[in-house]
């Protein structure tokens, strides 16, 4: 039973060979996996089933041995079919003794493999490509690892070559722009100026662009005053929308938190960038930049920002290229416009890293809206809620024509506690100012725009004085233009105060609370536009000496220049060894220091003037003056002992600000401009 049984298992060859190797027994399935039938393989030896070379080999003759030796041996090899195919087989061989312990033969049982052999060979072989692979993965990691960072120092190298010529032609542009020119003169020049600031705003776009690429762009996560960011950039983006003849405003939402934990110079960075762009394809109309919840909880607030225009606006197809480095919709966009189409990819990148997202809203011949939302980490206190009691219940009118301005305004004034209403022209703005004063509660405080259809706010400011009853009321002129002799020309046209746009919170309350008090702000302009001022003497005696440690003789004139227009003295070392010396003098009250200069660099003066200075007493303040811009350069010139940090191209506001600083007691100084 027994024999027939194992007969007919086909999936498997079970015969029987005797001592010397020779088949005795065959069954079914070892026909079916060798191709021999019983009558071509009986009495043959089993060897004629193995590959020629492990006959040669005498592996037969091995297998057989140790089963005779052993009881049993387990193998696998390849075994070769009737036809001459290879299969894989995994063969137990056993042998078979008689009652009497006596060898009397071997039982052998094959199985046909070959299919988990192949798979298994393909298994090695996928793995020895795998790591060939990897091999080639980590010489390639390696190789744009050490490209990347090549790059990276080559473009910062660059940065640097680049700036501190910058520095020299931005610097001489603005003492030329003040001395004597004529109109042509100065048209020439302001193009100069206006030019290398665009270079640097590519070079800057560039240098972002590959910080960025290179994982290198790093977060300064500080404290930071919301509203201040949103209301300095509209500040600085101001120049620009006045001369296109735009309105420039700014909302930041009363309920906001006004202290915040972020990087605020990467937030302003982005706000500057879509203010920029908003400004540049708008030719008339408005710009406002808000900032407003997006979400709120106990401790961190979701803030959306967002640069609506009324400019060329974007169809659905051009959307879908935006953000996209080196791209803009409209190839005729960077002819007409300019610009690289870095700076929407770096935008992008930059809300990203900080945990936002960005996106717009266009519609083509109508502007666009483009915003973005960051998570902020609200600090302890909350400066959200502005109190004002002087201005609780006060009534108040506002006119202008423009509805997105009143509606902000609106806010404003409501957020304070003010009774406010809103008259869209110079007309309706009587007529309501007359009314009210007819029930008993006339107008407080009344705020005009300056250029309105029909009558203009100056128009309506004579109206105003003309009426006996209405003439009293304090009157405030808000205007998006500032011009030269505007204040003299409010003051005569019977206005206490004037501001102008964009407008900041601060100012603003100021003049209310300066009608609301009877008394009579100055008049000079609470948004200054450097353009139409000159310097004014900046230090009094004592006279104050600097050292400027700089290499480059253009830079040293410009130096010498500026500080010259603050009544500073400076002396002028041409390397890092001067400097030591200079500094060794004792007579300088502070010290600009070049980081990059011949025979010793700026690092190394600053580490061996603090060493000097170790155990004296002595601390003089060391500015660091670097073209240099990558992640840890302000890092490297503190850590050496350097104080402040300022990159070229240097603008002069920037270095007296920073010398203000550190010069709190040398001298009253005011500002460079105004």
């Amino acid at each position: 039973m027994i024999r027939l049984l194992l007969a007919n298992v086909v999936d498997y060859a079970i015969f029987v060979t005797s001592m010397a190797g020779d088949v005795l027994t065959w069954n079914e399935g070892a026909e079916q996996i060798t191709g021999y039938s019983s009558e071509e393989i009986i009495d043959k030896p089993l060897a004629l089933l193995y590959t020629e070379a492990d006959r040669n080999s005498g592996k037969p003759d091995q297998e057989l041995k140790i089963a005779r030796a052993a009881g049993q041996v387990e193998v696998t090899g390849w075994r070769v079919r009737k036809d001459g195919s290879l299969f894989y087989a995994s063969v137990v061989r056993t042998a078979l003794r008689d009652e009497q312990g006596d060898l009397r033969g071997f039982a052998c049982l094959w199985r046909d493999s070959t299919e988990h052999k192949r798979s298994e060979d393909a298994l090695v072989e996928s793995r020895r490509a795998l790591e060939v692979l990897n091999g080639e993965l980590s010489h390639a990691r390696d190789h744009a690892q050490a490209a990347s960072k090549f790059k990276s120092q080559f473009v910062a190298n660059m940065s640097h070559e680049i700036r501190t010529p910058m520095n020299g032609i931005i610097g001489m542009c603005n003492i030329l722009l003040k001395t004597a020119l004529n109109q042509q003169q100065r048209q020439y020049t302001d193009v100069i100026k206006e030019a290398s600031n665009a270079l640097l705003t590519v070079i800057n776009d560039i240098l972002d662009f590959s910080k960025i690429e290179a994982g290198r762009m790093d977060l300064e996560i500080v404290d930071f005053n919301l509203l201040h960011i949103v209301e300095s950039v509209c500040e600085i983006m101001a120049n620009e929308a006045q001369g296109k003849r735009l309105s420039l405003m700014s909302f930041v939402e009363p309920k906001l938190p006004r202290l915040l934990r972020g990087d605020p110079e990467r937030l302003r960075q982005i706000l500057l960038n879509l203010t920029a762009n908003a400004i540049k394809f708008s030719t008339s109309g408005e710009i406002t930049v808000r900032a407003v919840v997006d979400s709120l909880t106990e401790h961190f607030v979701s803030v959306r920002f967002s640069v609506s225009d009324s400019g060329i606006g974007l169809s659905p197809e051009e959307q879908k290229c935006l953000f996209v480095p080196f791209v803009q919709a409209d190839g005729s966009v960077s002819r007409k416009f300019g610009g690289t189409g870095l700076g929407l990819s770096i935008c992008k990148r930059l809300t990203e890293l900080m945990g936002g997202e960005i996106g717009l809203e266009s519609e083509k011949g109508v502007g666009s809206t483009f915003w973005f939302t960051v998570p902020l980490e609200r600090r302890a206190v909350d400066e959200s809620e502005v109190k004002l009691p002087d201005l609780d219940g006060v009534r108040l009118l506002f006119v202008d024509d423009d509805e997105e301005a009143r509606a902000i305004i609106h806010k404003y004034f409501s957020s304070w506690g003010l009774r406010s209403e809103m008259a869209g022209s110079a007309e309706a703005g009587l007529r309501l100012m007359i009314a009210a004063d007819e029930e008993g509660d006339p107008y407080k405080i009344v705020v005009t725009d300056l250029s309105m259809p029909g009558k203009s706010g100056i128009e309506f400011a004579h109206d105003v004085r003309a009426n006996p009853r209405l003439k009293a009321t304090p009157l405030v002129l808000m205007t998006a233009y500032d011009t030269v002799g505007l204040g003299t020309y409010a003051l005569n046209s019977g206005f206490g105060s004037y501001i102008i746009k964009p407008v900041r919170q601060s100012h603003l309350i100021q003049c209310l609370l300066g009608a609301v008090g009877g008394s009579n702000p100055s008049l000079a302009p609470t948004a200054i536009d450097a353009r139409n001022l000159r310097p004014t003497e900046i230090l009094t005696e004592p006279a104050v000496r600097l050292l400027v440690a700089e290499d480059h003789p253009i830079n040293q004139q410009v130096a010498r220049l500026y500080l010259d227009e603050m009544g500073l003295l400076c002396d002028i070392a041409s390397n890092g060894r001067e400097a030591v010396h200079g500094a060794g003098r004792g007579c300088y009250a502070l010290i600009l220091m070049d980081c990059q200069m011949p025979e010793i660099s700026g690092i190394e003066a600053t580490r061996l003037i603090r060493l000097a200075e170790a155990g004296t007493g002595r601390h003089v303040p060391i500015i660091a003056m670097t073209a240099g811009a990558m992640p840890g350069d302000r890092e490297a010139c503190i850590a050496a002992g350097m104080d402040d940090y300022i990159a070229k191209p240097i603008e002069p506001a920037q270095l007296q600000k920073i010398i203000e600083k550190w010069l709190p007691d040398k001298g009253k100084i005011k500002r460079l401009f105004g």
